[in-house]
């Protein structure tokens, strides 16, 4: 019979004075890797309900995934916790964009979601670490509530407060209106994906079309990629849906 083999283990771990035990678990917080963190954009569905339904119906809505597992280093023991909490913020520091010309006072009467009201507030509880994980954003016709944690739609557009990293399908790109639905104050890196067949097709005209765009939708939002327009400056990389996702273990 064939030995099963197992993982190794340091048993006197516990024993180690509490100064080196949390050098080791700040060691491993070094070589925890990036998560995705899965976010929709939905589209307005005109033809849904057309007689009965919400009037945030007529504009987009954005949907965070419920998360089924909290990061290793928060639950393995009181040591892990004590590190890795500094590193992880709790929910998304997310704001109205009042570019309606409304009194600010107005914005709870008039953008409100019916869908963002009734979001389950224990549901909200998802941690994450604004420093390396990556909101990836693609699009999606609805998500059913048992699988959201967060929603937020109406006429007034929203804009994420600790997003450094965000990835986006092209697709995503061109219909959520980047600069006027949708901003970032502190992104530094935006990651577009183009479909699969971009690198057999016609990679080059493709890309080049992709890139135009993108400098285009990232200077609408007041941001820059570094071609000296002003704005905040974005590093933007190019990669296809399926090589990215596949080099995360988390979805």
């Amino acid at each position: 019979m064939a030995e099963v083999s197992q993982a190794p283990s340091f048993t006197p771990f516990p024993r180690l004075p509490a100064e080196l035990r949390l050098k080791i678990w700040g060691h491993v917080y070094d070589l925890t890797p990036a998560r995705l963190l899965p976010f929709y954009v939905c589209k307005s569905d005109l033809d849904y309900l057309r007689s009965k339904r919400p009037a945030c119906h007529n504009y987009l809505h954005i949907f965070a995934e419920r998360r089924k597992k909290i990061p290793e280093m928060l639950h393995v023991c009181r040591d892990s916790r004590s590190v890795g909490l500094p590193y992880y913020t709790v929910g998304f520091d997310i704001s109205r964009i009042l570019s309606l010309g409304r009194a600010d006072t107005d914005v709870d009467t008039y953008t409100t979601c019916s869908h963002e009201v009734s979001t389950d507030e224990q549901n909200k509880e998802i941690y994450w670490n604004p420093t390396r994980d990556i909101m990836f954003l693609e699009s999606l016709h609805w998500m059913e509530n048992e699988d959201v944690a967060y929603v937020w739609g109406g006429k007034t557009g929203v804009r994420f407060g600790k997003m450094r990293t965000v990835a986006m399908t092209y697709d995503t790109l061109k219909s959520c209106g980047l600069g006027e639905y949708l901003s970032w104050e502190g992104i530094s890196t935006l990651i577009i994906l183009l479909p699969q067949f971009w690198s057999s097709d016609d990679p080059v005209a493709y890309q080049t079309e992709a890139e135009r765009y993108t400098h285009t939708m990232l200077k609408k939002a007041g941001l820059s990629t570094n071609e000296g327009d002003g704005g905040i400056d974005v590093k933007v990389q190019f990669s296809s849906v399926e090589d990215f996702v596949d080099s995360f273990s988390n979805l």
